[in-house]
């Protein structure tokens, strides 16, 4: 048995893994559109406080792997005393359950998004691994690179998953109806005040 393993046998394994972590995330924001504070993020990826670190991809994402990036083990702890913290403030009726979520929410988007940057960071310093593109409020990367690199992003726990890069295309696909979507019922509520 050949001791390096391939990319499809890396992607057999983290598969799994790498698609129920993604569809947390996507749960997480399909349940809000738009970020918690309420800054809107336009077409260039800017925003009033939060950058989401999207980059449109620059190869097919089909040609590249998916890699899922998550908080790292202080930013899952901060989050673990967070929640905490917020679930003495709803009991002790401070704030509303609604208020605790989005208050959670953003500041999971805010470490998502520093996982992506760092990623990116790491990426550049990497021979033979780049970063293709991105959708940094996913926590979700697309890359382009060697086999060795690419794995390499396992054990350094870089990454949480490599998956096929048609997994990118699928989340983008889904961000832009979802984005689509918010227009339209933007537009019906506009028409439905006047």
């Amino acid at each position: 048995m050949d001791a390096a393993p391939n990319r499809r046998r890396v992607l057999q394994a983290t598969g799994v893994a790498g698609l129920a972590s993604l569809a947390g995330c996507s749960q997480l924001r399909s349940q809000d559109d738009s970020p918690a504070d309420g800054n809107e993020t336009n077409d260039t990826g800017d925003s009033n406080d939060t950058e989401y670190s999207n980059k449109e991809p620059t190869i097919d994402p089909e040609d590249g792997i998916a890699a899922v990036v998550e908080p790292s083990e202080e930013g899952q702890a901060e989050l673990a005393s967070l929640q905490q913290e917020l679930g003495t403030k709803i009991q002790d009726d401070e704030i509303s359950q609604q208020e605790a979520q989005a208050q959670l929410q953003q500041r999971q988007l805010e470490l998502t998004i520093e996982a992506v940057t760092d990623f990116e960071s790491y990426a550049a310093d990497a021979d033979g691994l780049s970063v293709a593109g991105s959708i940094g409020e996913y926590g979700l990367l697309l890359l382009d690179g060697d086999d060795d690199p690419l794995v390499a992003t396992l054990e350094d726990d870089a990454v949480s998953a490599l998956l096929p890069g048609g997994r990118f295309a699928e989340v983008q696909s889904q961000q832009a109806q979802q984005g689509q979507q918010g227009q339209q019922d933007q537009q019906d509520q506009q028409e439905n005040s006047s």
